[in-house]
């Protein structure tokens, strides 16, 4: 029996890196926009072309599942690189990109992306981060930043246009209001309006701002960070106070022009949201490559066991059981993220215990394999399905057992022989006392042994009884018997044997008459002696002259002849008789 151990089956095309991310629930985007600087602008014509792909890290076989894409309305265009230009610098112009899938306010979220509010600062009018629970088609143009109207709703609005009606400030603004009112007076402004950036007017400056927008659950906080500082903030309970009980929203960002005009781009950096802990199945004892997201600082993996270097952004783990591999670290803002991903370990498979290479004789089935255990998968090189088969035939069985992604390999080889031929031309026969009789089964072993011991193919007896002879070819054996009995009258009987040997070993070397000296009278000993064909090759009419077992000078074809034969004894007259006689080694 060989048996060996499989590699995971998945494992064939993967040797990258695996991807994941923070706290079982983040959507990472090309961090080629972080870390941008006022003075480093990006224009929508460097970008254009490029796709956006929203790409969650779950992972599966080592490699990363595209997640979702943005859905796009009015003036919205995708430029790649994780950009979407809310508007271009054209007059009247609304523009959207919604999340396609809702968000629970019960769980924490984090949205980070970089803003560009255009390089005009007699332009309008600003983006906005929307939450609401409608649709992924909706916004308005004008002053409203592509969110009036929108009820219900939460804006946290970056306004870059001093709109009197809204009671905005002369600077540009970050603010949050609700149910689609941009009016910074009244119940649905719920956090006061800023300056977007500190100490400074105007935010249409050509440059990239870096937003961080985060909301924690269980203190009903909604915080809004521009270039790692905290700008304005908004506690309160938003799933009965805004949205009527209704925790999972929409989320997104919207942009909008009027009478005057600004190019709006926003670029998604990290989306932290409610999603599943990423899990990874592998194989026990397998060592697998694992990567946090590039480009932070202090990476600090836990556990630190079976973990090549828990300092390393890119370390590689080899779990003996189910492990959740946490990594922390921290961004240009000093900020602390947390990443996460299951290590889920499979065992290998338990082998049934499958026999020897043997050898079998034919027609006697063996039954390869074991009861089925639960959750497991079985192959067998016949295709079966089954956790056992039963062979009848020679050959290599090989058996593939599957327990989840793992799987192990084990076969054996079975040799079927044939059974000889064995029989015997009477299953009873006379005997004279005193006389000798040869018996002389038919057959094609190789090995034989008589129950009186004796391991030739004639035996030789001298007194009545019940003969067995088993005979084998390789492993596999047969027995037949044969009885002899004494005859009551004798007195002169020519006989002839059943089968001779011309093997020149001095023992039935010829086919001839014998008791022929206890018959001084008998005369005529005729012997005539046929091939299968019915060709004559031996005649003699000499008791002495006996068939040496050639025909026309050449050793005879071993096997059955038949034989004619006549004899004369006195007061009887010619007798013919007929028979057969076995030519063997």
């Amino acid at each position: 029996m060989a048996q060996r151990y499989l590699s995971r089956l998945y494992r064939k095309a993967t040797r990258k890196p695996l991807k994941i991310n923070p706290l079982s629930r983040t959507l990472w985007f090309r961090p080629a926009i972080w870390g941008k600087r006022q003075g480093e602008k990006e224009s929508s014509a460097e970008v254009k072309n490029k796709n956006i792909i929203l790409t969650y890290f779950i992972v599966f076989l080592n490699s990363i599942a595209l997640h979702a894409q943005f859905v796009l309305n009015g003036s919205a265009v995708d430029l790649g690189d994780d950009c979407i230009q809310l508007t271009p610098s054209l007059t009247t112009q609304t523009g959207s990109a919604w999340y396609p899938d809702k968000i629970d306010l019960r769980q924490d979220f984090r949205v980070e992306a970089s803003i560009f509010l255009g390089n005009s600062d007699g332009g309008a009018d600003g983006i906005a981060f929307v939450l609401q629970p409608l649709s992924t088609a909706v916004g308005a143009s004008g002053g409203g930043l592509g969110y009036l109207g929108v009820s219900p709703s939460v804006a946290v609005e970056f306004d870059t246009y001093q709109n009197g009606s809204y009671s905005d400030p002369s600077c540009d603004h970050v603010g949050i209001v609700s149910d689609g009112n941009p009016a910074h007076t009244g119940p649905t402004s719920l956090a006061a309006p800023v300056n977007i950036l500190p100490g400074i007017c105007n935010a249409e400056n050509g440059a990239y701002h870096e937003i961080s927008i985060r909301w924690q659950s269980a203190l009903n906080t909604l915080e809004v960070y521009v270039n790692c500082a905290l700008r304005v903030s908004y506690t309160g309970d938003l799933v009965s106070t805004s949205f009527g009980g209704d925790s999972l929203v929409y989320f997104g960002f919207t942009a909008a022009t009027g009478a005057l005009s600004n190019e709006h781009i926003v670029c998604y950096q990290r989306l932290d949201i409610a999603l599943p802990t990423p899990v990874l199945q592998t194989c026990s004892g397998d060592t697998i490559p694992i990567s946090a997201p590039a480009g932070f600082s202090g990476y600090t993996w836990s556990p630190s066991t079976e973990i090549s270097d828990p300092a390393s952004e890119n370390p590689s783990v080899w779990p003996s059981g189910t492990t959740t591999y946490t990594v922390s670290y921290t961004d240009d803002c000093g900020e602390l993220y947390q990443d996460s991903v299951i290590i889920q370990v499979d065992a290998f498979p338990l082998l049934p215990t499958l026999p020897a290479d043997t050898v079998l004789c034919e027609g006697s089935p063996v039954l390869l394999g074991e009861a089925a255990l639960p959750g497991y998968l079985y192959a067998w090189s016949t295709g079966s399905s089954a956790s056992s088969i039963a062979v009848l035939t020679s050959g290599t069985y090989t058996l593939l057992v599957q327990n989840g992604l793992c799987s192990a390999e084990t076969q054996a080889v079975v040799l079927f022989e044939p059974y000889p031929n064995l029989a015997f031309p009477q299953d009873s026969v006379s005997w004279c006392i005193g006389d000798e009789l040869l018996l002389s089964p038919l057959s094609n072993a190789s090995v034989f042994l008589w129950s009186t011991g004796g391991s030739t193919a004639i035996l030789s007896v001298d007194e009545p009884g019940l003969y067995t002879l088993t005979a084998s070819l390789g492993d596999c054996s047969v027995r037949d018997s044969v009885a002899v009995y004494p005859q009551l009258e004798c007195g002169c009987l020519p006989s002839l044997p059943n089968a001779f040997s011309p093997n020149a070993d001095g023992l039935n070397d010829q086919f001839r008459w014998v008791n022929v000296a206890d018959c001084p009278d008998a005369d005529q000993f005729v012997l005539r002696i046929y091939n299968r064909w019915g060709q004559l090759v031996f005649e003699s009419d000499d008791a002495a002259i006996g068939w040496d077992g050639t025909y026309r000078g050449l050793p005879a074809e071993l096997g059955v002849y038949v034989v004619q034969a006549r004899s004369i004894r006195p007061g009887e007259g010619a007798k013919w008789s007929s028979g057969t006689v076995t030519l063997i080694h």
